[in-house]
């Protein structure tokens, strides 16, 4: 048995090393932390104890405001990418367009041309939009989540140029 295991529980329940589980689970980050937040004095006894985080009214309200203003450049990816699968493509190079010109309405221009120039602290959600966005029998309106993520993540960067006065 190596250093780090013990034969006792403890050792069982966390992967074999010599910590008690209330420090052990304090390293795992199993929820979506653009939704949840650690809960402040709670004990963390058997996981992390999360508490969601509520949006601003600001970010309802540009999320609100850019869906209704954005929505045709939503239909047009949508259109792109129906018409991509029903081709049989397996490259959808053809539909950066669309989603560039998406991208530009939903920041007002301010984050570059295109999803690919967004900050470096959203590109967790970049690419699981991309991911979903091409895989088979997925669509805008399932993916449509992870793009709005990295508007929600500029917004709450602290630094975000967005315009929230409607």
């Amino acid at each position: 048995m190596s250093e780090n295991q013990q034969s006792t529980p403890f050792g069982i329940g966390n992967g074999g090393t010599t910590e008690t589980p209330s420090t052990w689970y304090d390293k795992i980050s199993a929820y979506n932390q653009l939704n949840y937040k650690k809960k402040r004095g709670a004990k963390h006894e058997v996981g992390v104890t999360v508490e969601a985080i509520i949006p601003s009214v600001e970010e309802i309200r540009l999320l609100g405001n850019r869906h209704r203003q954005c929505n045709y450049y939503q239909m047009g990816v949508d259109v792109c990418h129906t018409s991509m699968l029903m081709q049989g493509a397996d490259n959808f190079l053809a539909c950066k367009e669309p989603i560039d010109m998406m991208w530009r309405c939903y920041t007002e221009e301010k984050y570059g041309n295109s999803l690919r120039d967004a900050p470096e602290y959203t590109k967790q959600h970049e690419k699981a939009f991309y991911e979903c966005m091409f895989r088979e029998a997925t669509g805008l309106d399932v993916c449509m989540r992870h793009f709005t993520n990295v508007i929600r993540e500029i917004h709450r960067s602290g630094e975000s140029e967005l315009n929230t006065n409607f």
